[in-house]
């Protein structure tokens, strides 16, 4: 659910504090827990590559024009 909502690093808590127990299901988890590590982390890079928005210079104004 958490991950449908976009929380994954909440997710991610979540999933590593039930790794401290001992299931049936536990190596698949692990491996989600792990897919969603990566996703995470492609994710906080892509943020860092967008570029950030470039101000357009002022034009200068000349006043040799206005005397």
């Amino acid at each position: 659910m958490l991950v449908k909502q976009g929380k994954l690093a909440e997710a991610a808590e979540q999933w590593d504090r039930a790794l401290a127990y001992v299931f049936p299901e536990r190596s698949a988890l692990e491996k989600r827990l792990g897919d969603l590590r990566i996703r995470i982390a492609k994710e906080q890079a892509a943020k860092l590559e967008t570029p950030a928005p470039v101000a357009t210079p002022a034009k200068a104004d000349d006043d040799e024009d206005d005397q």
